[in-house]
């Protein structure tokens, strides 16, 4: 039986040797910490109905004492260097700063490690290590970037374990970036605050190139993940995407609601920010204030789906969220950016990335995580399918029919994510790093282990006098050749 990131039973009652040595070649390493009690029961009921069953556990575990069981302890006290708690900081001067610290499980001794970014060394650092997996050096890496996608800590030493040598980070902002198409004839202030809170690529064209576009029902106003109409009035709202209609005259086929007319006041007035209670409304004006925006004039709408108002003037809905006809999500303003001061102030700022976070939810949220973990993948709208290719190269689909899917991480490496989205592939970036409990080549002793029971001769017929009922448990990582050391030892060949 093997014990690795599930407990499968590889063969059993088997009387050809050769066969059992082909499907012993097929076993997969395994790199999570598990517990094998299942396997333990299964030898347990061997051994029940036949008290001579001889049974091994083979393991990198040492146990104080055995019961019925011979504990083959193929664990090696190698040298082994360890980076952990690695993190990162992108800030906004172009400054990429890596922390972390190292564990030396062996000896004591210097380590170099380095900062690669785009396959280039952009910075090293040497640490003086001591023996102590509870008091880790400290590391802190930095180098000035225009750009960053992909960035990997190493220790360049060589160890018993190479696995847990290196972390692979990757921007969250770069994986979720998206295409933008803005659509104004003055987009300044939309520019400027794009580039400070979002990643987005952003494609400028006048109202007058997007009509045109529109009746010649061009392929240039297709694929984008987040189309904004900033004093235009289109005929209909795209069908793939998200969509902001800012200051609209006309109404829109399919926005979910209705021009009812200009009210233009006599004198700037303030506008009334939602004091509900909703979650996502919450949510939308989280470090809002909201109290001195102040507008000149405004568009009246009449709503006919179900949206989510986040300010108002005289009752009338002047920003609101929700959900078109065609299902993707969308953000109204009910005024022109320049009837109103709100571009000045640092509410913009917020309720702008607050919106971008509504309109364009991030596949994922978290890019670093340890072997075993589970993985959250966010189904956004328009997503048709989700494809894992995994470290060693398996493939598998994760569900689009609910707003996460999750992704059990059993091998260390790369997960490589491809969702299609509106028909178009995008990628993004997990590393599964080597748990910590699998990294220190010499544990201490546990208790006791064992089979309930007195051993006896017994046995079920000639063949099986013998039986050997193989344990493997796969936390096996510093001696990789222990199936050759297990055939000769036992002679299964």
């Amino acid at each position: 039986m093997c014990v690795g990131s599930e407990t499968i039973t590889v063969f059993e009652r088997e009387a050809d040797k050769e066969k059992a040595l082909l499907l012993l070649d097929e076993l997969k390493v395994g790199f999570v910490e598990e517990n094998f009690g299942s396997a333990q029961n299964k030898a347990q009921s061997y051994f029940n109905e036949n008290p001579g069953v001889k049974t091994y556990l083979i393991t990198d575990n040492s146990y104080n004492a055995t019961d019925n069981i011979e504990v083959i302890n193929v664990g090696s006290a190698c040298n082994n260097y360890a980076l952990t708690e690695v993190e990162y900081d992108y800030t906004m001067n172009d400054v990429l700063t890596v922390k972390g610290k190292v564990v030396s499980y062996q000896n004591d001794g210097t380590v170099t490690v380095e900062l690669l970014v785009n396959d280039e060394i952009s910075v090293s650092k040497s640490i003086e290590l001591q023996v102590s997996k509870e008091k880790p050096s400290e590391f802190e890496l930095s180098v000035d970037l225009e750009k960053f996608q992909k960035a990997v800590v190493r220790i360049t030493n060589e160890d018993g374990l190479m696995l847990d040598n290196e972390s692979v980070i990757f921007n969250v902002k770069s994986e979720n970036s998206y295409k933008t198409l803005l659509v104004s004839d003055t987009p300044f202030f939309l520019e400027t605050v794009l580039d400070v809170v979002s990643n987005a690529d952003v494609k400028v064209m006048t109202p007058d190139e997007y009509l045109k576009k529109e009746d010649g029902e061009s392929r240039d106003i297709t694929g984008y993940g987040l189309y904004i109409f900033h004093s235009c009035n289109p005929k209909a709202v795209p069908k793939d995407g998200s969509v902001w209609l800012i200051n609209t005259t006309k109404s829109i086929e399919n926005s979910g609601f209705n021009y009812q007319g200009e009210n233009k006041l006599d004198k700037a007035e303030t506008i009334v920010k939602s004091k509900a209670s909703a979650t996502m409304i919450k949510k939308l004006l989280e470090n809002v204030d909201g109290s001195e925006i102040y507008i000149s004039k405004y568009s009246k709408y009449d709503v006919y789906r179900n949206f989510s108002t986040l300010f108002t003037h005289e009752g009338n809905p002047l920003i609101f969220t929700g959900a078109n006809t065609y299902g993707n999500r969308e953000v109204v303003f009910a005024f022109d950016l320049h009837d109103s001061d709100m571009p000045l102030l640092a509410d913009y700022v917020m309720l702008v990335k607050n919106l971008l976070d509504f309109s364009f939810p991030v596949v994922i949220e978290k890019t670093s995580y340890y072997c075993g973990e589970n993985a959250q993948i966010n189904v956004i709208a328009n997503c048709e399918s989700i494809r894992v290719d995994t470290p060693m190269n398996n493939v598998t689909h994760l569900s689009v029919h609910n707003t996460v899917s999750e992704l059990k991480l059993d091998e260390v490496g790369t997960y490589k994510i491809t969702a299609m989205i509106s028909g178009q592939p995008r990628e993004f970036y997990i590393y599964s790093a080597m748990p910590e409990a699998e990294r220190e080549p010499v544990t201490e002793p546990e208790e006791r282990i064992g089979l309930s029971g007195e051993a006896g001769e017994g046995g079920l017929d000639a063949i099986y006098d013998e039986l050997i009922v193989f344990f493997i448990c796969l936390a096996v990582i510093f001696v990789a050749e222990w199936v050759v050391y297990c055939y000769e030892k036992y002679q299964l060949r």
